[in-house]
């Protein structure tokens, strides 16, 4: 039985690109613990491609997610024009593991037709007290003391 979810919301979120109203308006009323990680709380650490060649060093699964990482890297190298990417997805993660170094707060989130940045109406999980009903959530926008060599320790 599932009791909680960690969700991981990417910049695109909120633009509609890859928001998915239709599970969020199934998953916030269920009777779940539900916690929110923004790609905010991952844009104070950056993966190079010096931390992808330090990971193939710490065994078979961190080579692993070294090798499957490296066309993400390209990605944000070639077309977003950062010498390496936010790891948000790892940032998400390391909440499973050690809660305590995010900020977090308990608050309600709602699924709702917003006026974006593309000057469209477009569905979007809202996040914080709006004065409409919502499910509470836990929200970590960001984190304390998780470090960049926090994610890249061997385990």
């Amino acid at each position: 039985m599932i009791r909680t979810i960690v969700l991981q919301s990417s910049g695109w979120c909120r633009a509609g690109r890859t928001f998915d109203p239709g599970a969020a308006h199934a998953i916030l009323p269920m009777d779940l613990v539900i916690t929110l990680i923004p790609y905010d709380a991952a844009t104070k650490i950056m993966i190079t491609a010096a931390d992808l060649d330090l990971l193939t060093t710490q065994g078979a699964a961190m080579a692993q997610v070294s090798q499957t990482a490296r066309s993400w890297l390209t990605f944000w190298q070639d077309d977003v024009g950062l010498s390496g990417f936010y790891p948000f997805d790892w940032v998400a993660a390391a909440y499973l593991v050690q809660p305590q170094m995010f900020r977090c707060a308990v608050t309600k989130a709602q699924v709702a037709r917003e006026w974006t940045f593309w000057l469209v109406p477009h569905q979007s999980l809202v996040v914080g007290e709006t004065g409409q009903p919502g499910a509470a959530i836990t929200y970590c926008p960001q984190t304390t003391v998780l470090r960049h060599d926090h994610l890249l320790a061997q385990p």
